[in-house]
């Protein structure tokens, strides 16, 4: 397939086509790229919150900025595909939600990561099992994508099934990060930051599963 645009006006003693070639973009393999740098990026988060402060632990700060950014230049040649390009792979507008919601995953990593850096949240062991549940659960995401491109795989489904149950285990270890920290003695700030660090922690559990159920929508039409 590709994409046909006039390259400059005719003339009869022009030798050059009228048309030129535009290959479409590979929104699989852009999609699958995004997907695998969420997974670098949360195990990079799991990472940086069992090292001590010191140089090794702002080596790993940059390294979750630079995932965060190299996503988003993968978003933006999928946002400039979908607007370019005639013919897509499927719904170009599930193409773009799609892209969105694995973005906003990569994104949220890159905020916790803030919230622990400017307030100095230490996370409890309940946060960390999220983000280790939620490496499990994103890489489970990639294999869907990866899988996407073949619109008959049925292996996607159980890929589907076993991120959605790995979200819903982060979801509990929330509602047990939120006891711990009530037998904790903290101070009033402590206590606002640390709850904060949690909310942030289970909005990951949900982008996760939200970026699930959409793949398991594109999955469902592309049978039909």
């Amino acid at each position: 397939m590709h994409l046909f645009q006039f390259s400059q006006p005719f003339s009869g003693g022009n030798k050059m086509s009228m048309f030129s070639k535009k290959p479409v973009p590979d929104f699989f393999g852009l999609l699958l790229t995004q997907a695998e740098l969420c997974v670098k990026g949360i195990q990079e988060l799991c990472r940086y919150m069992e090292l001590p402060d010191g140089p090794e632990k702002q080596h790993s700060v940059t390294k979750i900025v630079g995932y965060e950014k190299e996503a988003d230049r993968f978003r933006k040649e999928v946002v400039y595909g979908v607007r370019e390009t005639f013919i897509t792979p499927f719904d170009r507008e599930e193409i773009f939600i799609l892209s969105r919601n694995i973005d906003d995953i990569i994104d949220k990593v890159d905020e916790i990561k803030d919230i622990m850096e400017i307030f100095r949240v230490e996370p409890g062991d309940s946060l960390k099992k999220i983000a280790a549940l939620s490496v499990d659960s994103m890489k489970n995401l990639v294999k869907c994508v990866e899988n996407l491109r073949d619109g008959t795989s049925e292996t996607q489904w159980t890929y589907l099934v076993d991120a959605k149950k790995l979200g819903n285990q982060a979801k509990r270890l929330y509602w047990q990060s939120i006891l711990d920290i009530d037998d904790a003695q903290l101070t009033q700030g402590e206590l606002i930051q640390n709850r904060e660090l949690m909310r942030e922690m289970r909005a990951l559990a949900d982008k996760i599963g939200k970026t699930a159920d959409e793949i398991g929508e594109v999955k469902l039409k592309m049978i039909k």
